[in-house]
């Protein structure tokens, strides 16, 4: 099973809310599930688009971008609309991820399985990276 977690914020802060959700990632990883981490803009200031935390945790960040983030009240639209972007980036990564564990499975069965994505588009090659 895999699942995406939209969280409004994330390990390294401490917080009641970074620590409780770090421990349903780690019972849903002791089920076997595979979890993917967004944090919102309200994360703050990261070092990566993608960052990995203690050295298991990868969370996917989403920056500050938007002109409203100056703004009170349309701050919490900025955050809305940063986060539908980044999302929809996310949103074909893991595609991308799903769509290699399949091809995978296709290599493993089928003696002549031959892939329709360019071998710079496959998630093996380029999420190593």
């Amino acid at each position: 099973m895999r699942i995406l977690h939209i969280l409004d914020h994330s390990i390294p802060l401490h917080s009641g809310y970074t620590f409780r959700t770090l421990s349903i990632l780690k019972q849903q990883r002791a089920l076997g599930w595979e979890t993917f981490h967004l944090t919102s803009p309200k994360q703050g200031a990261y070092s990566a688009a993608e960052e990995t935390v203690d050295g298991e945790w990868r969370f996917f960040r989403t920056p500050q971008k938007h002109w409203m983030n100056r703004i009170p009240v349309l701050n919490q639209l900025a955050v809305i609309a940063n986060l539908t972007q980044r999302l929809e980036q996310l949103g074909w990564m893991l595609f991308l991820k799903i769509f290699d564990d399949r091809e995978k499975e296709l290599e493993l069965v089928q003696d002549n399985y031959r892939s329709p994505l360019p071998k710079a588009l496959r998630w093996r090659v380029w999420w190593i990276a």
